[in-house]
């Protein structure tokens, strides 16, 4: 195993205190989250933050984080407060984007250290900022693939619907995994060694699968 990776979670609202916490409590690979946001500041620790605790305080605190020295206190958190938009320039591995959209863009998008982005937010990089990161070698995984998830339980909830089934959470987490795993599968083999970048790859992927679905419906001639 190699070095723990720092991370930074953009949002701490469903998406983003969710992936903060997975990675939390994913001992095996014994991540690090250096650093949370909202819409008021940064939250930063080198040594990584207590994210069960900050995702108890923001449940008491109409989601948002602590932003003062006395709020860190009544969470038990230490912490630095830092500016809402310094979590982009942290030096970090990962940066998750799981706020507002256009957060990276062609006039900030150099600042950027992260090796990874992960796309948990719609159209948070720019298509610009999009192949600038590319260019310099970072990896993002784009939004039509990290955060659709959500897309597909709806469309589990529409299936339940239709034929008067009900799953089980259980049922629910497999199924999904059982898709995202897919599509991972038929993903990465033409992401690797190839000049383009992974949105492409997915954006071709979805495309290719819709075209044959119209084909064999006989609407696409």
């Amino acid at each position: 195993a190699g070095r723990p990776l720092k991370l930074a979670v953009q949002g701490f609202g469903n998406v983003g205190s969710i992936v903060a916490l997975e990675a939390y409590q994913c001992t095996k690979l014994q991540n690090k989250i250096v650093a949370v946001s909202d819409r008021n500041s940064t939250l930063y620790n080198a040594e990584g933050l207590d994210i069960p605790a900050l995702i108890g305080y923001a449940q008491t605190h109409h989601g948002d984080l602590p932003n003062t020295p006395e709020g860190l206190a009544e969470a038990n958190v230490k912490a630095e407060i830092r500016g809402r938009e310094d979590i982009l320039y942290l030096d970090v591995e990962v940066l998750v984007l799981a706020a507002l959209e256009d957060q990276i863009r062609a006039d900030n998008v150099e600042r950027i250290k992260a090796s990874f982005i992960v796309e948990g937010a719609n159209a948070p990089v720019t298509g610009d900022a999009d192949q600038i990161l590319l260019d310099k070698g970072c990896i993002v995984i784009p939004d039509i693939l990290a955060n659709a998830g959500g897309v597909i339980v709806s469309y589990f909830e529409w299936l339940q619907g239709r034929e008067t089934q009900f799953y089980s959470e259980a049922q629910v987490f497999e199924l999904l995994h059982d898709k995202m795993k897919s599509t991972m599968n038929a993903i990465y083999p033409g992401y690797f060694g190839n000049s383009r970048s992974l949105r492409q790859i997915c954006y071709t992927h979805a495309v290719m699968k819709l075209s044959t679905n119209l084909y064999i419906q006989g609407k696409l001639y």
